[in-house]
């Protein structure tokens, strides 16, 4: 166990968070009063969920809103309701519970404005002018849909339907065993069943691509590209295609597409450069195929040349030629390496006084250019962008339209609750069950194994700007630590986003009202600074140390500002550890402490998606049989009787 300035927590984060919250509000039960709108009635609701001051000491009535769908039927997920006092300048806010009502009382006489909102509808307000105290107000509420938000689809070429995902399958094996026919067969079945999808699209692109048909194969990988504007796979392909026809001004357009989509992907940069070199543009050559040298880390040896000929055809003789002398450093025995010295002595020759530097067609006519300017194609190997969950970025969430978010008071109020945890919590136990799945490209398991734990976490703050966790696991099963070699600890981390002493690490942006599973939720997104030290995760090596940024969602409730769920993506791969993927996302529940009669929200499950060194899996933590220990913080846990014997490759606490 170390510390840290700001944090110590296990990296590779199962993401466990406990919230201290107070008891939760028991729902009333029974059929509310009738009463005309606005009219008030005797309130046989003493206790609200909202409240707004008594200035004057006038007295109080209580607010009721009712809140249906279009079709008059009781709203089947909650809403949130804000009420705003005109002469008080002060608001109140609650969601519907089970009858699709919210109440508030302790309203004093004046005017009010009344907010309903719920994710994928169109906000509405009402006005209502309360005259009398020890009377409920009624405020009836009909939602409109949002039709342009309440349903959005999810990504083209994502998800794959049962049948198709099996002709997918079928048609994946066959490509790896080299039966084009079979595989032809299979993946046009799957391309029936599922016409839009991006990822058989592309596969079937592969496979004309290998039986020598350049105009079925650039069709598909065209189809591929319009079903998923950031099909990775697809584009680059279309691009070496266009390349290799010699049609470089209409291959530019995918391999820009392509290197949004991803930055770092260096052959995309060294592509590009190759087309922006044969349209003549020169300086946009240079840049990309710079971007391709440093993303490529050695192995982009054909960006060298590329970046030679950009440099002297700029009128910059020097540095082409460092430029290829780099190349030639690296590869002494390329078929290319002859052409490129006679372009060097070409450089370095005497200027003659009536000429001038060729301009790059010409230097590269010098030898056949094509033999080493366009870059070599893309390796084989299918990865398919729909094996695990898609991005937080990819898809955008579903919100309630016209709902402004109070984003301060929302994320205040969240971070509180995550320091409720270090100011209340200092030793939790729980029954750890671990499933792990090895995956292939198109996201199904190849192998599983199981274990189970007596898992234990210490959480305090010794001292400001300090947070102190420890964690313990026992195996429970006999069959040692983690699978895979790879250990997931884990610990309030994504959580701490929220907190009030690392906030200020993360940009965090409110946006808007939507649901989790008929809960209102706010959604709050996060990312990591790009000028402030990362202190939420790191992966350990024997001789070094990778710290990771990380991006995010949070779904807070409306209803008390507990964090409900929580998703986290990479901002960007750490292609020198070989981490192109890690998806986490961790569910919570409210769980009951009858001897301390204390609500603590925990996790019920965890999973993580991760494509680390070529390989995909899939792991998935479930929590049960919790105990909270309440002792003081100078209070140490004692080791287990049974030693952690996981093995520990990446993944050690900072």
């Amino acid at each position: 166990m170390k510390s840290v300035r700001r944090l110590v927590l296990a990296a590779f984060c199962v993401l466990l968070i406990f919230f201290i919250a107070a008891n939760l509000q028991a729902q009333r039960a029974g059929t509310p009063p009738v009463a005309p709108p606005g009219q008030p009635v005797a309130n046989p609701y003493p206790n609200g969920l909202g409240s707004m001051p008594d200035p004057a000491g006038k007295g109080y009535a209580s607010i009721m809103v009712s809140v249906v769908d279009d079709s008059g039927a009781l709203l089947d997920e909650q809403a949130l309701v804000k009420v705003y006092g005109q002469e008080t300048n002060t608001s109140a806010w609650g969601t519907t519970q089970d009858r699709g009502v919210a109440e508030f009382d302790q309203i004093v006489p004046g005017d009010y404005e009344v907010e309903i909102s719920a994710a994928g509808f169109k906000t509405e307000t009402q006005t209502i002018d309360v005259v009398t105290t020890s009377h409920t107000y009624f405020v009836n509420v009909r939602l409109k849909l949002d039709e342009n938000g309440a349903s959005l689809p999810t990504k083209p070429g994502q998800v794959l339907a049962p049948k198709a995902r099996k002709e997918t399958e079928k048609g994946l094996t066959a490509l790896r065993m080299g039966n084009l026919n079979d595989a032809q067969k299979h993946l046009m079945a799957a391309f029936q069943l599922a016409p839009t999808n991006a990822d058989v699209a592309f596969l079937l692109g592969y496979l004309f691509q290998q039986k020598k048909d350049a105009v079925q194969a650039k069709e598909y990988f065209q189809k591929a590209t319009s079903y998923n504007p950031q099909h990775l796979r697809a584009l680059t392909s279309l691009g070496q295609m266009l390349l290799d026809e010699g049609n470089y001004k209409e291959a530019i357009d995918p391999l820009e597409k392509a290197v949004q989509a991803d930055p770092d992907h260096w052959q995309a940069h060294s592509m590009l450069a190759s087309a922006y070199l044969h349209e003549h543009e020169l300086e946009k050559s240079r840049q990309q195929a710079e971007l391709a040298i440093q993303s490529g880390k050695g192995a982009a040896g054909n960006a060298q040349l590329v970046l030679g000929d950009a440099l002297a055809g700029l009128g910059k003789p020097k540095e082409a030629i460092d430029a290829y002398q780099i190349f030639l450093t690296a590869n002494p025995s390329s078929p290319v390496a002859p052409a490129v010295r006679d372009l060097i002595a070409k450089l370095q020759a005497p200027p003659v006084a009536e000429t001038t530097v060729q301009p790059a067609a010409a230097i590269t006519a010098a030898a056949p250019a094509t033999s080493f300017i366009a870059p070599a194609p893309p390796e084989a190997k299918l990865s398919l962008p729909s094996w695990g969950p898609p991005n937080i970025d990819d898809e955008k969430p579903v919100v309630s339209l016209g709902t402004k978010c109070p984003s301060d008071h929302v994320i205040d109020q969240a971070g509180k609750r995550v320091k409720e945890l270090v100011d209340s919590l200092s030793n939790f136990d729980a029954t750890e069950y671990v499933t792990h799945e090895d995956l292939d490209e198109l996201g199904k398991g190849v192998t599983k194994e199981t274990r189970k734990f007596d898992y234990t976490v210490a959480i305090s703050e010794p001292q400001k700007d300090v947070l102190r966790v420890e964690e313990y696991r026992t195996s429970m099963n006999d069959r040692g630590g983690f699978p895979g070699g790879l250990a997931t600890h884990g610990l309030p981390a994504l959580a701490f986003v929220f907190h009030p002493d690392m906030r200020d690490e993360f940009d965090l942006v409110c946006e808007g009202l939507g649901n989790w599973h008929g809960q209102a939720t706010w959604l709050v997104h996060f990312r990591q600074r790009s000028d402030k030290p990362s202190h939420l995760q790191s992966f350990d090596f024997t001789n070094a140390s990778f710290t990771v940024d990380l991006k995010g969602r949070a779904w807070i409730a409306a209803s008390n500002y507990q964090i409900v769920r929580l998703e986290a993506d990479l901002v960007s791969p750490l292609r020198n550890i070989q981490l192109l993927t890690e998806h986490q996302t961790v569910e919570y529940q409210p769980i009951k402490f009858t001897k301390t009669n204390s609500v603590v929200w925990l996790p019920a499950s965890a999973d993580i998606y991760m494509d680390f060194r070529h390989e995909r899996f899939h792991r998935r933590h479930s929590f049960s049989h919790y105990q909270l220990f309440s002792v003081g913080t100078s209070q140490k846990i004692s080791q287990p009787k049974v030693p952690d014997t996981t093995q520990e490759s990446a993944k050690k606490p900072e």
